[in-house]
């Protein structure tokens, strides 16, 4: 099957990154991946866009079309980057970012959680690579937990547990709340 994301910030926010860190997770699972990235001159405040397609076949067009699942992660990108958002398209925000009468958003704290909770700022988009992964089940999370490991020296790894261990909560409460009110 076929899966599109589309994580969209701006620059400094890790987009990139967490887009990389998916497609790597994806790889090891041996699946089909291509990764693409965009963004503005002014790499740090500028707006960004990084797409990942994983598919268990051949990738034979590398561009988004229909995306499954799209992360924005600050007002200048979703008025950037979230055009192509349909209804049947998984929209998940950071609680700050208004989704302008989007049905159906899915807003977590991830800023807030990344500086209050964890005390950093750059975990966000590990919390949204974790929040992507539990609501798509790309990968096992062994599988992406690794993918990060590889990645980051111990230090920094020990901080990137904590933030995927955060997204997964996150996602978590949401939905324990969601089964509670139905």
């Amino acid at each position: 099957m076929r899966y599109e994301i589309r994580i969209a910030g701006t620059g400094g926010q890790g987009a990139v990154l967490a887009s990389i860190l998916l497609a790597e997770a994806a790889f090891q699972e041996d699946k089909y991946v291509a990764q693409s990235q965009s963004y503005g001159a002014q790499q740090r405040g500028g707006t960004t866009k990084s797409e990942v397609i994983i598919d268990t076949t051949p990738i034979t067009y590398a561009k988004i079309q229909s995306p499954n699942l799209v992360l924005v992660m600050a007002q200048p990108a979703l008025n950037k980057f979230a055009d192509d958002v349909e209804d049947d398209t998984i929209l998940l925000v950071d609680e700050d970012v208004d989704p302008k009468n989007r049905d159906g958003a899915i807003a977590y704290p991830i800023r807030k959680t990344a500086e209050e909770e964890l005390k950093n700022p750059q975990a966000a988009n590990i919390i949204s690579l974790a929040l992507i992964n539990e609501h798509l089940q790309l990968v096992d999370n062994d599988t992406l937990d690794e993918a990060i490991q590889d990645h980051f020296s111990h230090r920094h790894w020990e901080e990137n547990r904590e933030a995927l261990a955060a997204g997964r909560r996150l996602y978590g409460e949401k939905h324990e709340r969601e089964l509670l009110t139905c």
